[in-house]
């Protein structure tokens, strides 16, 4: 039996594109995704979008100007 989770969570992991693979395999519907991402954080999501829709929020860090938590829900393959 797999168990899903409810949140994901990654720092440092991977680039994004690889990391929302990951997470469509371990969560279930509704899920939410938080991941910690430096100062290419809007090139990452440009490059993800090619391949991905989902929404995402992107919240300034409090310890790193140049750093952004990625809120992201609603992940789904783009179809080509």
């Amino acid at each position: 039996e797999s168990v899903s989770a409810d949140v994901f969570s990654a720092r440092a992991l991977m680039p994004l594109g690889g990391l929302l693979d990951l997470f469509l395999h371990h969560t279930g519907p509704g899920a939410q995704m938080l991941v910690l991402k430096g100062r290419t954080a809007q090139e990452e999501i440009d490059f993800a979008q090619k391949q991905w829709n989902f929404d995402v929020v992107a919240h300034q860090s409090i310890t790193d100007n140049e750093a952004k938590i990625l809120d992201i829900r609603n992940v789904r393959r783009a179809h080509a």
